[in-house]
């Protein structure tokens, strides 16, 4: 008989959007943005990092890491499940930077600590907010080794060749439009199988896969 289907990538992000749009709910959540916020008036890229308890709540963060235009590390322990930065363009998305970091920092690839408890990133601009968070911790360690990042000089980590040519035929040479970015990389999320979805934000508060 053939082989079952794959699984659709709506069903397999379903439990990873509702857990971000219950952290994101939480007044720790709440706290981290504003301090993002807050930092971001200066133009650079800042960072929180979200733990958990020992009873399974989440804990304000308490430090801010503060970066460049274009990047920022974040502080993290075994504890943390999330993070949150803003970019300050209003035009910039999640990047492939931002893929990369996620599935590194929640495998411990490329001389990255394994936080396996990491699974979801958040990420401001302007008034939107996004979300990357793992669905197959399989998939995104073969999406990694598969399609390795390229790095250009001190930029921000991008997708190889096969994968970049795809992401720029969705802008279609348009290069500083938000939805088109954001279109353009969940469609190499899927596409390539990443074990990586990405969320936003509706005006409800609620987190959903794109």
């Amino acid at each position: 008989p053939p082989p079952p289907p794959p699984l659709d990538p709506c069903a397999k992000a379903k439990a990873g959007a509702q857990n971000a749009t219950n952290i994101s709910k939480t007044a720790a959540y709440g706290s981290g943005k504003t301090l993002v916020n807050n930092a971001s008036a200066d133009g650079n890229e800042h960072s929180v990092a979200f733990d958990k308890d020992g009873n399974g709540n989440i804990i304000p963060p308490t430090t801010v890491s503060t970066g460049g235009e274009t990047n920022t590390t974040t502080l993290m322990d075994n504890n943390t499940v999330a993070t949150l930065h803003n970019h300050p363009n209003p035009n910039q998305p999640p990047s492939a930077g931002d893929v990369y970091d996620l599935i590194n920092s929640n495998i411990g690839l490329n001389n990255y600590e394994a936080h396996p408890n990491f699974t979801t990133k958040y990420v401001v601009v302007g008034n939107t907010t996004y979300a990357l968070i793992i669905t197959d911790r399989v998939a995104a360690q073969s999406f990694v080794t598969t399609y390795s990042p390229i790095q250009i000089g001190n930029n921000s980590p991008d997708f190889p060749s096969t994968v970049f040519d795809d992401y720029q035929d969705v802008l279609d040479g348009v290069l500083n439009n938000q939805e088109l970015n954001e279109e353009a990389l969940a469609y190499v999320l899927d596409k390539y199988n990443s074990g990586i979805a990405l969320l936003k934000e509706d005006a409800n508060g609620n987190f959903n896969k794109l």
